[in-house]
């Protein structure tokens, strides 16, 4: 099964480059604003247990943990815990699954896919990889190919992050704002903050 959809997905790939990927990239994004809501709705349902009115508290669950863990390990800036305690209810109502979200979230990774399209095909243009030609015998050769690969990886990354990646924050505040229908200034104001 795994082969057809491999398939399928390379044959509408190589129709349809920007569409596959404007699709793909939806539907990551909404892949992953599903589990970034589930996980701070399950850590909100979680503190609301903690509200006991006995001595002692009830034992920490699984996700309790792993939750803990994932705040201690990689802590916020301003010393916040990564994932919220509670769902803000300004952002989805209370605490509830915010439908309106994810499709904000998936419109915004629909609507990116060809722009970062474009983006890393400058790339691949501007720094292109060695190909890795089998006619070269013996290791020396094949560890020059991975040190110049591994220059031009870096030389791409350094392009990256400071020439896409503050033009990506722009357009990450900017497309989400307008689709929660922000006023300009609060964009803005986002944008600074940032």
């Amino acid at each position: 099964m795994l082969k057809y959809f491999i398939q399928a997905y390379n044959r509408s790939y190589h129709n349809h480059p920007l569409i596959t990927l404007a699709c793909v990239n939806g539907i990551l994004a909404s892949t992953s604003d599903t589990l970034a809501q589930s996980i701070i709705l399950l850590k909100s349902s979680s503190s609301d247990k903690k509200r006991w009115y006995f001595s002692k508290p009830p034992p920490k669950t699984f996700t309790d943990k792993v939750i803990e863990k994932i705040d201690q390990t990689l802590p916020a800036p301003h010393h916040e815990n990564l994932i919220p305690d509670k769902v803000s209810p300004n952002v989805s109502g209370g605490n509830k699954f915010d439908f309106a979200r994810l499709g904000r979230f998936t419109s915004y990774g629909f609507i990116i896919a060809p722009i970062i399209h474009t983006w890393y095909s400058f790339l691949d243009k501007r720094f292109p990889l060695p190909t890795v030609n089998s006619n070269f015998p013996g290791s020396i050769k094949i560890r020059q190919n991975t040190l110049q690969t591994m220059k031009i990886v870096f030389k791409r990354v350094v392009v990256d992050q400071t020439m896409f990646a503050p033009f990506g924050v722009f357009l990450f505040f900017g497309i989400i704002g307008v689709l929660e229908r922000q006023e300009i200034s609060k964009i803005k104001q986002k944008l600074e903050e940032v």
